[in-house]
């Protein structure tokens, strides 16, 4: 009985083990990303503006397996060979010029706006879930309006498709 027990401990105890490692090693390979603003006044340090798992930087084809997921969560439907619109330039071409907006506003609480971007990678249309702000929410909307996109890709045709923006100003 007491060996029957033993073993039972044991075997917990190693897949404790084994799960404590495979979440460690998935740990690892998620990455964060920082957009970086200026540094202060008497610094070298540039501020933090932004976290994300998403590449700042790179065009939706450039960005990892695990990135590309993560976007494509944020979508209900979306088929195996589809993918969602992007910022041609990346995801830094509207957050840095919106972060740089809400600083002269100084708004605080979620922005969170959809754009319809047609076949031909332009904002259609910019719908408003949440904003601290009404001049924010045109600023934002400048900004995507100016952005170009790559259009998102149905079977492998361009269609039109939404693209989620989520900022929280704290």
């Amino acid at each position: 009985m007491k060996t029957n027990k033993l073993q039972s401990l044991i075997s917990v105890l190693f897949l404790s083990s084994i799960l404590a490692i495979l979440s460690t090693a998935h740990a690892s390979t998620s990455k964060v990303y920082h957009l970086k603003g200026e540094a202060p006044v008497g610094s070298k340090i540039p501020t933090i503006e932004a976290v994300s798992p998403i590449s700042f930087s790179k065009r939706f084809a450039s960005l990892s397996n695990e990135e590309k997921a993560v976007f494509k969560a944020k979508y209900e439907e979306l088929g195996v060979n589809d993918t969602p619109p992007f910022p041609s330039m990346g995801l830094r071409a509207i957050y840095k010029p919106v972060i740089k907006a809400n600083k002269e506003l100084n708004a605080t609480g979620s922005l969170h706006l959809t754009a319809t971007i047609n076949a031909n990678g332009f904002v259609e249309s910019v719908k408003v879930i949440e904003s601290p702000s009404v001049e924010l929410t045109a600023s934002a909307e400048r900004i995507l309006r100016s952005t170009q996109f790559d259009p998102a890709s149905c079977n492998g045709v361009a269609c039109e498709m939404t693209f989620p923006i989520e900022i929280t100003f704290k």
